[in-house]
């Protein structure tokens, strides 16, 4: 029977009350934009997003054309990687944005500064491989987990606009 958004459950002759909705909605969606979490699904996506780089040999797209760029426009910094040297790169950046978690759960005015550009970055990464994809007239390597970075990181860059100011989250 329901009352009061309660449901109460009698099982094995023992009577329980279960809530039909733990938060609102709008309570939900707004702890999916906290700060910690922001911070470590941003982390998770963006580790996502390497091994699916990785798994689809994405250094065989990206080095060719920065080599051909270079031709073009030789003051242009790009280097190019050998898989051990970027792929260890980008996992001892992917552990310390897990380790920067706590930070982002006090709401740290310094991490706030580096989440904007980051996540700007990672914005700005994941369209790379959607247009990529459509250049290439093919499935570029790290466009399948492109969409999971771009709404990580439209999240992140909408909880450090907005709900960083505040005070630091209860733990």
């Amino acid at each position: 029977m329901e009352q009061n958004g309660v449901l109460r459950v009698v099982s094995f002759g023992r009577e329980r009350r279960v809530p039909l909705v733990n938060k609102p909605l709008a309570e939900m969606a707004g702890s999916v934009r906290a700060p910690r979490v922001a911070w470590a699904l941003h982390a998770g996506a963006l580790a996502l997003h390497v091994g699916d780089e990785a798994v689809n040999d994405f250094l065989s797209v990206y080095n060719p054309v920065v080599l051909r760029l270079r031709e073009s426009v030789p003051f242009l910094p790009l280097p190019t990687f050998t898989f051990p040297v970027w792929l260890g790169g980008l996992i001892g950046g992917i552990v310390l944005l897990f380790a920067l978690t706590p930070l982002a759960a006090r709401r740290s005015p310094g991490l706030r500064i580096v989440a904007l550009p980051l996540s700007v970055l990672m914005i700005f990464n994941a369209m790379g491989h959607f247009a990529g994809s459509v250049a290439m007239g093919s499935m570029m390597p790290g466009a399948y987990s492109s969409p999971f970075l771009l709404v990580a990181a439209v999240n992140l860059l909408v909880s450090a606009r907005t709900t960083w100011k505040h005070a630091p989250e209860p733990t």
